[in-house]
């Protein structure tokens, strides 16, 4: 593990560490700490990282993860920089993951300012991976959600997150709700890939999760209001340390859904996204992606509307009695199955 100081340590497991860091040299020879400095760069730090001793800290990285980088305030999206980093520059020495504490340089859909809250979960990852493009690419930005969904389950227990309908909105967020407008968003996810030929070499994610924390969004008309983690369980029924457990659960869904991909193809992750979903059997409004746009028009009508029957592996979504899928757009929720 890779932190840029003891205090960003603490905040993570919960226990100051006592001698364990030290700094990677300024002219590292393994191809690891190479990977490592460069990367640290990327992300915007001054200075030299520390390494923690321990191979494992709160469960991180995890079996299966190259390095984990924490960072307590970061100045440039990690997600970005892994993508940059890794297009010209050092392969990955296996998956990496970048964990912000904070920072106003994350990024969220479409480049807009992802909010990092302190408490919170904030991850970037990249995976190597040798998957067949046309076969696995177009269901892969299904990845992550499914992995967040499941991660969130196991932290607040199964019946909890049946109680509070929690899964996953058309198409990258985390919500809890009743059904009845009561949601709230509790995640989002991020998904590229990079392809060399017709395999996908590459899966990048960027993944949020409101551990503790609601924070307040602004200046998107679709933007559900923010909810947390601890609204769907009694703060005794949570893990702890909540961040590293947190960490830790969504690295190994991560793991776990790319390893199911490659050995079986997206059959599985494309019923376990439609399993998740919470826009089957429900009606719901669609208008055009610029709809957000900052001097788009407010109180425009919808481009599409209809319920829900179904979602195709290419995450396009169909509408009954209507031919052509739904393929982009702001989506809102308009009713639940009981009074369509």
């Amino acid at each position: 593990m890779i932190v840029d100081c003891a205090d960003s340590l603490a905040a993570l497991t919960g226990v100051a560490p006592a001698g364990s860091l030290s700094s990677l040299p300024d002219d590292p020879v393994t191809a690891a700490d190479q990977f490592a400095l460069a990367l640290w760069r990327a992300c915007g730090h001054d200075g030299l990282p520390l390494r923690v001793a321990s191979q494992t800290v709160g469960g991180l990285p995890g079996p299966g993860w190259s390095e984990c980088f924490v960072s307590g305030n970061v100045g440039r999206s990690q997600f970005v920089a892994l993508r940059d980093l890794t297009s010209a520059g050092p392969a990955l020495p296996g998956p990496v993951a970048c964990l912000a504490l904070g920072g106003a340089g994350l990024q969220g859909q479409h480049g807009r300012r992802w909010q990092a809250a302190p408490g919170n979960l904030h991850l970037s990852v990249a995976m190597p991976c040798d998957l067949d493009a046309a076969l696995c690419g177009p269901s892969l930005p299904m990845l992550p959600g499914v992995a967040l969904a499941g991660a969130a389950t196991d932290l607040v227990g199964a019946q909890a997150a049946a109680r509070a309908g929690l899964g996953l909105k058309w198409v990258n967020d985390l919500v809890a709700g009743d059904g009845a407008g009561g949601w709230r968003k509790l995640g989002g996810v991020l998904t590229a890939m990079r392809t060399n030929g017709a395999r996908v070499t590459t899966v990048f994610c960027g993944l949020a999760l409101n551990l503790k924390v609601s924070p307040t969004l602004t200046g998107d008309p679709f933007a559900l209001p923010a909810g947390s983690l601890a609204d769907l369980a009694p703060a005794d029924g949570l893990p702890s340390p909540l961040l590293a457990a947190a960490a830790a659960a969504v690295l190994a869904h991560l793991r776990e859904q790319l390893a199911a991909l490659a050995a079986r193809g997206p059959e599985g992750l494309v019923e376990a996204y439609r399993a998740r979903s919470v826009v089957v059997g429900r009606e719901v409004a669609v208008w055009d992606p610029d709809a957000r746009e900052p001097g788009a028009a407010t109180g425009a009508p919808p481009r599409r509307r209809g319920v829900v029957a179904g979602i195709r592996p290419d995450l396009g979504l169909v509408l009954e009695g209507q031919d052509e899928p739904v393929r982009e757009g702001c989506l809102r929720l308009i009713g639940d199955p009981a009074n369509r």
